[in-house]
């Protein structure tokens, strides 16, 4: 719980590296700014919209919602977009995408599961806000930017 706090934030950047490193040992020529320029912005939009949020709640004399499920919720929907990725690639039949993909659903897991240990910290008023602001911050919009693919 407290390593998921202090570093939750920086395991989807875990996935990113290996992806472009995935990218760069890739059989196909591509332009890594090309590749990642959308990328960078969801990374930063996310983690602002997720700062902005935590700082609201920091207003409230009393504690609103659960920070844990909040970051996990910003942290899957970065993995996600990191699994859909190495599918992707692995579609190419490029194995360089392997790593990056199973560190992305292990990172899911291990999110998932931290969030179920979590609840108990918290009332139930407090985990369904989260899950609601959280859904509707990270999850909804990333589920139309990964299906806008083709």
């Amino acid at each position: 719980n407290r390593m998921f706090k202090l570093y939750g934030v920086m395991f989807p950047f875990a996935v990113l590296a290996l992806r472009v490193l995935a990218l760069l040992l890739s059989k196909r020529k591509v332009s890594l700014v090309s590749e990642l320029k959308n990328v960078v912005v969801i990374y930063i939009v996310i983690t602002v919209g997720r700062i902005g949020v935590y700082m609201l709640t920091l207003l409230s004399p009393q504690e609103s919602m659960s920070d844990h499920i909040f970051l996990g919720l910003s942290v899957c929907a970065l993995t996600r977009m990191e699994l859909h990725a190495a599918l992707r690639g692995l579609r190419e039949w490029n194995l360089a995408f392997v790593l990056p993909g199973l560190l992305a659903l292990a990172l899911n897991m291990f999110v998932h599961t931290n969030d179920m240990i979590s609840t108990q910290y918290h009332t139930a008023e407090e985990s369904i806000l989260s899950v609601v602001v959280g859904m509707a911050l990270f999850e909804i919009p990333m589920f139309f930017y990964i299906g806008s693919f083709r």
